[in-house]
């Protein structure tokens, strides 16, 4: 009360930088009486707190309510901040989907700030996009590289503007554009993106430049996710070659950098060729492959805990015996970062969990803690680390309708992994169920099929029903599309629909090949993931060696002779 500006200052900030917190309506009225008490010697808020505050609504896709605010903001400011906030109405009303309004408006706008004209600029390449509005998408990407050709709007502008043309398979069109994105902004995630769009288009029609393309990516963008890749596909074109001491040594590269990623799984089967069993390798690929900078690896002594590491877990296992689980999973959080050693916490961590929490919880809250555990290589870390982040719930069940459809169980282990993380009573986003996450309509249907009365959607959170679904509609695709698994598991996720389009880009011999040639990411990724899965649970639960079984149920295997095919 004594001091009322500093009052305001204080309800200011929790105001605009909390919209939603209960506090902020407490803040609002408190700011209300303080403006009448003090007239002119208000202070008054600062430009971007009032901008932060309508940012927050777009964030969080409460879109009219920032068109609100920003409504209210183009009256309040001037300058460089009033020219934000007219274009970020036009945003609000382009991401709330009223897109021919926005695109009317923001083409009305005449903005003197360059990063507020770039900002239109960008939304009303977006505008034009979702409108199918191409020469007009084009005009407006022309105008950014000419105005703002090193402007981060410019970079979003030009992928996405590529991505709607990949989406098409219309090679000539977002070539150039990805390739702008790499030759006219510095390195980095976006970039490394981009350069591997061109890289693997060339691949994929075989030009000339594909070889060296490929190794530009793994030297240009060693962190990239999709380093793993390039080294793949070097291989290939190697084999296609006939050049089988070159062809070995970029698949070793794979599976002893990258050994618990899908490509190293590949890679592995092709090392298991006879024409490359017996190969030498290649002293001028190992020289270059020596000269990259590549990202740091996990310390081969990961998992013996250091001095503070011990007293860490001494700590956590003295509060968990008191009864304080809660205090000692934050003791075991907080060391993962301060002692460098994640991975033992995590070990900890799933000791501490074990019969506690159910077994997606306990999984969820591992793999956050230990991020990068894929970068561990197989033998350096013990089984039970594996175990942990591999569980098999549900197997006995698993098993059963694994064996009624002819399916290998550690495939559909490694798909439910992806699917819900083992949580019965997971609900996705597109209000997919359960375990295998079985839309109800879809659910409905299956149900008929099988002869099962009296369905409802709830049953899908039994995992016996569910999971009774869900193998029977993985062996309808894998028998629809001929026993090709990476075909099936595509269709799983993104829907036959949009698979029988992708299937239509090219002759895919190599499974890799059609994965890789995926356009929506999360299909890509789950594709792969859903491989790599049910590797590791092969690896790990099999009786016999994993050697000994085959890498994927269902699966054609690719050429031994011929190269990858080229698209049609």
């Amino acid at each position: 009360e004594g001091e009322p500006a500093a009052a305001a200052a204080a309800y200011q900030r929790v105001y605009y930088g909390y919209p939603t917190a209960p506090e902020a309506a407490v803040a609002q009225k408190e700011l209300a009486r303080l403006r009448f008490r003090l007239g002119d010697a208000y202070p008054p808020p600062m430009p971007q707190q009032m901008l932060e505050r309508a940012e927050y609504w777009l964030r969080a896709r409460q879109y009219r309510s920032a068109r609100a605010e920003y409504e209210s903001l183009i009256a309040q400011l001037g300058g460089r901040e009033r020219e934000l906030a007219r274009v970020r109405l036009g945003a609000a009303l382009y991401l709330d989907y009223d897109t021919a309004a926005a695109l009317d408006y923001l083409a009305s706008l005449d903005t003197a700030d360059p990063a507020a004209e770039a900002e239109r600029l960008y939304y009303l390449v977006e505008c034009a996009r979702r409108l199918d509005r191409e020469a007009d998408m084009t005009a407006w990407l022309a105008e950014l590289a000419r105005r703002h050709p090193s402007s981060e709007w410019r970079l979003k502008a030009l992928i996405s503007a590529a991505n709607r043309y990949l989406l098409e398979n219309r090679a000539d069109r977002y070539e150039p554009l990805y390739r702008a994105c790499y030759e006219d902004f510095p390195p980095g995630a976006e970039t490394a993106y981009c350069h591997w769009k061109v890289a693997w288009s060339r691949y994929l029609r075989r030009s000339p430049e594909a070889a060296g393309m490929l190794r530009e990516h793994v030297q240009n963008y060693p962190s990239s996710e999709k380093a793993p890749a390039a080294l793949y596909f070097l291989g290939r074109l190697a084999e296609a070659a006939s050049r089988p001491e070159e062809a070995k040594t970029w698949y070793q590269a794979v599976t002893e950098r990258f050994p618990n990623y899908y490509y190293a799984l590949a890679a592995r089967e092709r090392l298991a060729q006879p024409h490359l069993a017996g190969a030498s390798v290649s002293a001028q690929v190992i020289a270059f492959l020596r000269s990259m900078s590549w990202p740091e690896r996990p310390p081969g002594d990961g998992f013996q805990p250091n001095a503070a590491c011990r007293l860490r877990l001494e700590r956590a296992r003295l509060l968990s015996a008191a009864g304080l689980g809660a205090m000692a999973e934050e003791e075991l959080r907080f060391g993962a970062g301060a002692d460098g050693r994640p991975q033992i916490a995590a070990l900890e961590l799933g000791r501490l969990l074990s019969g506690k929490v159910p077994v997606h919880q306990a999984l969820r809250r591992l793999k956050q803690l230990v991020p990068g555990y894929l970068g561990y290589a197989w033998e350096a870390a013990p089984e039970h680390f594996w175990r942990l982040l591999f569980p098999f719930p549900y197997r006995s069940l698993i098993e059963k309708h694994a064996r009624r459809h002819k399916l290998d169980p550690f495939l559909v282990a490694g798909l439910l992994r992806q699917e819900s993380e083992f949580n019965p009573g997971a609900v996705s986003p597109a209000r997919a169920y359960g375990l295998a996450q079985i839309l109800p309509s879809q659910g409905r249907l299956l149900a008929r099929r099988l002869k099962l009365p009296r369905y409802r959607t709830a049953l899908l959170f039994q995992p016996d029903f569910n999971l009774r679904l869900g193998t029977y509609y993985l062996r309808t695709l894998l028998d629809k599309y001929g026993g090709r698994l990476e075909a099936a598991l595509a269709a799983y996720n993104a829907g036959p629909n949009r698979l029988e389009k992708w299937l239509s880009w090219g002759s895919f011999e190599d499974p890799a090949e059609f994965i890789e040639t995926i356009p929506f990411t999360e299909t890509r990724a789950y594709v792969q993931a859903v491989l790599r899965n049910a590797e590791i649970y092969r690896r790990l639960y099999a009786p016999a060696p994993a050697s000994a079984r085959s890498s994927s149920a269902g699966r054609k295997p690719a050429s031994k002779t011929r190269p990858p095919g080229r698209p049609k």
